[in-house]
């Protein structure tokens, strides 16, 4: 059993990564379009049903994580680098720093490997990232049905309060992107 928790706790990141997207997925898919669950009942349980949902959350899940991580939060992070803030930044920041960001980023990812820092503190960067995105990814998902629901369901007649909440989970989330870039560039600064 003290195995089995270590095990969870050293990979709690990959959870947030590659299980939980897709649970919020399917749950948000659930509130926002009910009908398209007329055959799955909750309330007996049906091992097919469960492993169709376990499939579906996985890959929907993955696929959503992906196109966030290297569409909007990479988005994000261009625009942290232009500015200057640090982990890796623009030598000199503005628009035209742009055109160099790949390969800054290329560097950098190629440095943090090669440098080995505490595991501890790169464990905690990594679950800091992992929840980064699962709070992106939350958001999201309720922005995205707030506005795209049919009729009568959770999030039709809640559209209000779940945009309130998207939004306000965007702006916190893009501050601990702030933070957690931060603490990832410390992180392999702090080695040399």
């Amino acid at each position: 059993m003290v195995d089995t928790i270590r095990h969870l706790g050293e990979n709690i990141g990959r959870i947030f990564r590659y299980i939980l997207p897709g649970v919020v997925i399917l749950g948000g898919s659930y509130g926002a379009y009910p009908s398209l669950f007329p055959s799955i009942d909750f309330d007996k349980f049906n091992l097919w049903h469960l492993f169709a949902l376990g499939a579906i959350t996985i890959v929907a899940g993955n696929t959503w994580y992906a196109f966030h991580r290297y569409g909007i939060h990479q988005t994000v992070d261009m625009i942290f680098y232009a500015v200057g803030q640090p982990g890796p930044s623009a030598r000199e920041p503005g628009l035209k720093a742009i055109s160099s960001y790949a390969d800054d980023l290329a560097r950098y990812v190629v440095n943090s490997f090669k440098i080995s820092p505490d595991k501890a503190l790169r464990q905690h960067v990594a679950l800091r990232a992992s929840a980064m995105h699962l709070m992106y990814i939350s958001s999201e998902v309720s922005l995205i049905f707030a506005l795209l629901n049919e009729p009568n369901s959770f999030f039709n007649r809640n559209s209000r309060l779940m945009i309130i909440l998207g939004l306000i989970g965007l702006v916190v989330t893009i501050w601990q992107n702030f933070i957690t870039r931060r603490v990832d560039w410390y992180s392999i600064e702090g080695t040399n």
